[in-house]
């Protein structure tokens, strides 16, 4: 129960002010390409996962899977 009210209060913490389309949008107004921009973004999430303890990453895996690898019916 604690690891699920760490992650909601984390997920409130979380920026969700620029939605993934705007994103998009400004990227390629300035010129850079969607793949720069993804391999950018999978390199800070490997980045970040890289500094994590066993049990922290452990704790990451879960928190994706149920948020992006569960399916919601």
């Amino acid at each position: 129960m604690l690891f699920i009210i760490q992650a909601f209060e984390d997920t409130l913490e979380a920026s969700w002010v620029h939605s993934e389309s705007v994103a998009e949008e400004e990227l390629l107004n300035t010129g850079e390409s969607l793949e720069a921009m993804k391999n950018d973004e999978m390199s800070q999430i490997v980045d970040m996962l890289n500094q994590l303890d066993t049990r922290n990453l452990k704790k990451a895996k879960a928190v994706l899977q149920a948020m992006f690898f569960t399916p919601f019916d």
